[in-house]
């Protein structure tokens, strides 16, 4: 009996070990992805976003914008990359898609209020106002629909 306590007790203690690993800036360890990754750089159609150059390719677009928040620490924000590559490579030239990282662009993260816990969130523009807002995951169909009705004529 003791024998299957200690066993019992170790097992939690991984469990809680595993849970409680965070990184040097309090965060979840969690699988990341490189978006500067050099490794296939003909997969990489989604542009990167910054505070830098916010205002000038996606509120000053001269296209419907799709603007993906994430961080490298959400693991549903990591899941959505290929999908938001996908639509990348697809609508490239009528569409402009691209990734903010909400922790190298704090300033343009809070103004979307997609911090603490509010992404993934994925914000539509045209004619630089937001028109449309999903917080969350979402599916490829689901992204695709709202894009398909920005580009009616």
């Amino acid at each position: 009996m003791s024998r299957f306590i200690i066993i019992a007790v170790a097992a939690l203690v991984l469990v809680a070990a595993i849970f409680m690993l965070t990184s040097d800036d309090g965060h979840p360890i969690r699988p990341t992805v490189d978006m500067n990754s050099e490794s296939d750089a003909s997969e990489h159609h989604a542009l990167e976003f910054t505070s830098n150059n916010f205002e000038q390719l996606v509120k000053k677009a001269d296209k419907p914008v799709l603007v993906d928040f994430w961080a490298p620490w959400c693991g549903p924000c990591v899941g959505m990359t290929p999908t938001i590559e996908k639509l990348a490579a697809e609508y490239e030239g009528k569409v402009v898609i691209g990734k903010l990282n909400v922790d190298q662009a704090p300033d343009i993260g809070v103004q979307h209020r997609a911090r603490a816990g509010g992404i993934p969130l994925i914000v539509f523009y045209n004619n630089g106002q937001i028109v449309e807002q999903l917080r969350g995951a979402q599916t490829e169909d689901e992204l695709r629909e709202v894009i398909d009705i920005l580009l009616e004529p």
